[in-house]
């Protein structure tokens, strides 16, 4: 908050309810932004290492929850619970809107705490949650892990190389079917294992690409798409994908990371 007056003045508020625009007629309609109004503007280092804002729109961002909902990805019987931070897409779009999408129940911890989280499993009687290689392993080695582990309908993991005994632990500790997922700034969601996918493919690849997804993989040079086994760039093409950085014309919306 120091930081932010400095930079702001008084503009800067500690809640949301102090906002003047939130005490006005409670009866009053919301606005009604069109499809290409933008929703978040999502600062990322990506490989570059200097920040660039991913612009998102309405129907960018709304397209990335439904896409990540497509293919088993939750339903409305269905309690997901939010582990992950709001401030980027896995936890504002992917999640959020995710739920919206599918019309389930969302229940959102205030931070990550695996006690909490264990805690939040049984109090909430989620079905569905996640997290990251890091968080998910210190939820299974806590001391108030249940030994007869959870029963849930299905488990996320993503955000960084997933090792093989973790996957496999997962799906013996909570009983369900671990899906392997794949996104970034520009593009919430690009490719996802599939609930049916057996542990050996969700353990050495992050699937296929999602609906409506476009992805190859190119000679960096060349450009040609390259053959199996071979190295090269992904790229993505996404109902999902971002407007452009913002306030960087010069740069393209391109989609592209060095991989296998």
């Amino acid at each position: 908050l120091e930081r932010a007056r400095a930079l702001s003045g008084d503009r800067v508020v500690e809640n949301l309810i102090d906002l003047p625009d939130l005490k006005g007629d409670p009866n009053r309609p919301l606005p009604d932004p069109g499809p290409d109004a933008p929703f978040l503007i999502q600062f990322t280092s990506g490989t570059t290492g200097r920040a660039k804002g991913a612009l998102h729109l309405q129907r960018t961002a709304l397209n990335g929850g439904a896409l990540r909902g497509a293919g088993g990805g939750g339903a409305k019987d269905d309690v997901f619970l939010n582990a992950a931070p709001m401030h980027h897409m896995g936890g504002s779009i992917s999640l959020i809107l995710g739920v919206l999408v599918a019309g389930g129940t969302y229940a959102l911890m205030g931070r990550f705490d695996a006690g909490e989280q264990i805690r939040m499993i049984r109090d909430t009687g989620a079905t569905r949650t996640g997290g990251v290689p890091t968080t998910v392993l210190a939820v299974l080695e806590h001391p108030d892990f249940p030994k007869e582990g959870f029963k849930m309908r299905g488990m996320g993991i993503g955000a960084a190389d997933v090792p093989a005994p973790l996957i496999h632990r997962m799906i013996q500790a909570f009983h369900a079917p671990v899906a392997n997922t794949f996104g970034q700034s520009e593009c919430p969601i690009i490719s996802k294992t599939a609930p049916d996918d057996p542990p050996e493919m969700v353990v050495s690849s992050v699937g296929r690409p999602s609906p409506q997804n476009d992805v190859k993989i190119v000679d960096v040079g060349t450009g040609r798409i390259v053959g199996i086994g071979e190295v090269g760039e992904i790229c993505a093409r996404s109902p999902s994908q971002m407007h452009g950085y913002f306030a960087q014309p010069d740069k393209p919306a391109r989609l592209a990371l060095d991989g296998p």
